[in-house]
């Protein structure tokens, strides 16, 4: 049977098929998914994620412009040799944060805040931390900036519909209270709402 988009696509907790399938190495399901229009950035990444390296440097070498879905997938595996040995590279930085966000590791993630121009990776930090549902360290992050959206749109896209919720509540937004009175919804709350819709639809 033949491999729909949904079931290529649908994304759960920064997951889909192919991310799933390459990271248990299972190359023979990785070139059906791959034929059936899954994403070779997908794979590259489960690859990474999974561990298994040569896998990915078939690809990389190949088409080195992948290497940040390589990174990203070293990075929220915890492949400490393979993240040091990209770190040297400064146009992967964003994609390594992006994977270490997504592992919950507030080491690397602090520290790279708290770093020179660090600043400039909290939007990738964010969205990685919000499509894993790395909560408590989101929500102490995002305060006080104005990328909640982003971090919404990031955690619907992942189906987690719980974080979701914790964010529109720290912008004082009530799904049941504009359920009972229409009057509430505002240019601003249709925004943020237009986000997280934006997110599921992705996801």
């Amino acid at each position: 049977m033949p491999t729909s988009s949904y079931d290529l696509n649908l994304n759960r907790n920064a997951v889909n098929l192919v991310i799933v399938k390459a990271f248990l190495g299972d190359e023979d399901s990785i070139t059906e998914l791959l034929d059936a229009g899954g994403a070779i950035e997908d794979a590259v990444y489960g690859f990474a994620f999974g561990g298994h390296f040569k896998l990915v440097s078939d690809i990389t070498d190949d088409k080195p412009e992948l290497k940040k879905f390589a990174a990203r997938g070293y990075a929220r595996g915890k492949h400490s040799e393979e993240v040091m040995a990209l770190r040297s590279d400064a146009s992967l930085l964003g994609a390594l944060l992006y994977g270490h966000a997504q592992a919950g590791n507030s080491t690397h993630v602090q520290a790279a805040l708290n770093s020179r121009g660090g600043a400039k990776y909290l939007p990738v930090i964010l969205e990685g931390l919000a499509s894993t549902e790395q909560t408590e360290l989101l929500l102490h992050l995002v305060k006080g900036t104005r990328f909640y959206t982003l971090a919404l749109q990031s955690a619907a896209k992942s189906g987690h519909t719980d974080l979701v919720q914790r964010l529109f509540a720290a912008q004082s937004i009530s799904l049941d209270e504009l359920k009972s009175d229409a009057t509430k919804l505002n240019h601003d709350i249709k925004v943020v709402l237009t986000y997280a819709m934006q997110g599921y639809i992705k996801g």
